[in-house]
């Protein structure tokens, strides 16, 4: 009866360890951030890439998808956009007749940020555009595939997500008054009840040459 007892403790003692291991090692995977977004807009032309007024605004179809891991900081950040004449005029009009993907991985990232103010003069993100509280952020390398095929050229991007600025015409404002660098009073522009992710690609790491920003204004955190 003794020696049944005994088998009965190491087979529980067995079980405990083997439930405590899965759970060591599932728990890095379980505890994923994962973000997706839609509703994507292109902002500004070849005359100005921000357009505060809301004038250059196109809608876009394509969709983000931020995956990463907290404990490491390793993870993806994908954007895929079906092509139109307008994004591919931004692009350089690269020829595509099913999808554009921009890509970056952000343990590569020269810059990430968890709970950060950007842009503003905060000295991170981009200072035409007012400071926000960010959920999210980083800068980086981007690749790009053009109908699943990589191309030569990448740029360097910069990324957040973060209150919302975008109102729904386009425009950049608070109430009446549309955003310009140039106020002395830069708050009160962005909307603490709505988040966006924005993508804004220049061409060169230190270049304040915006090739292409892209706004997304449904952004939903997935549960693990």
């Amino acid at each position: 009866m003794t020696g049944v007892r005994s088998l009965v403790w190491i087979g529980l003692a067995i079980a405990g360890l083997a439930a405590v291991w899965i759970l060591l090692v599932d728990a890095p995977f379980s505890h994923d951030v994962r973000i997706d977004a839609s509703d994507p807009w292109a902002i500004g032309n070849s005359e100005g890439a921000f357009a505060y007024a809301g004038q250059a605004i196109t809608v876009l179809e394509g969709s983000a998808r931020l995956r990463f891991n907290p404990l490491t900081a390793d993870g993806l950040l994908e954007f895929e956009l079906l092509p139109n004449e307008a994004l591919l005029g931004l692009l350089g009009n690269e020829p595509s007749e099913e999808s554009i993907v921009l890509r970056t991985r952000l343990e590569r990232a020269d810059g990430f940020w968890i709970d950060r103010t950007v842009h503003g003069d905060s000295g991170v993100g981009d200072s035409r555009l007012p400071e926000i509280p960010a959920q999210y952020a980083g800068s980086g390398e981007f690749e790009l595939l053009v109908d699943n095929t990589r191309r030569a050229a990448g740029w360097h991007g910069f990324w957040c997500i973060g209150d919302a600025l975008r109102r729904a015409d386009g425009s950049i404002r608070d109430q009446g008054l549309v955003f310009s660098p140039l106020l002395r009073d830069q708050s009160g522009f962005s909307d603490p009840e709505r988040l966006e992710l924005t993508l804004l690609l220049y061409d060169a790491p230190e270049s304040d040459v915006v090739l292409l920003h892209l706004v997304f204004s449904d952004v939903r955190l997935i549960e693990p």
